[in-house]
C-alpha cells in the first residue's frame, strides 16, 4: 500500500508536518483497509523489515496481535471493533 511509498520518500527528502486536512477516507465493507487487512500487515512488516526495524517493536506486537486474534473474527465484527477503537 501506500507504507512503502512513504517510507522511500523519507529517505529522498525529509517529510515535512504541514498542518490542516489534507485528504480524508472512510471505512465501509468493501474498502481494502477492510478487506485486504490480512495482507496489509505483512506488507508492512516486510517494509519495515527491510529498513531494519526493531524485531521487538510496538508494530510487531501489533501485527503478532491481529494475526493471532483479530484475523478470525468475522468482518462486522472487525468492522464494529475498530470504530469502537477509533472513534
Amino acid at each position: 500500500m501506500d507504507y512503502d511509498l512513504w517510507v522511500r520518500l523519507a529517505k529522498m527528502a525529509p517529510l515535512v508536518y504541514t498542518p490542516g486536512l489534507w485528504a480524508n477516507f472512510r471505512l465501509h465493507d468493501a474498502g481494502k483497509s477492510v478487506i485486504m487487512d490480512d495482507r496489509c500487515y505483512p506488507e508492512m512488516m516486510r517494509v519495515y523489515q527491510r529498513e531494519r526495524g526493531n524485531r521487538f517493536s510496538l508494530l510487531s506486537l501489533r501485527w503478532f496481535l491481529r494475526r493471532t486474534f483479530y484475523a478470525w473474527l468475522p468482518l462486522r465484527l472487525r468492522l464494529r471493533l475498530r470504530q469502537f477503537l477509533n472513534p
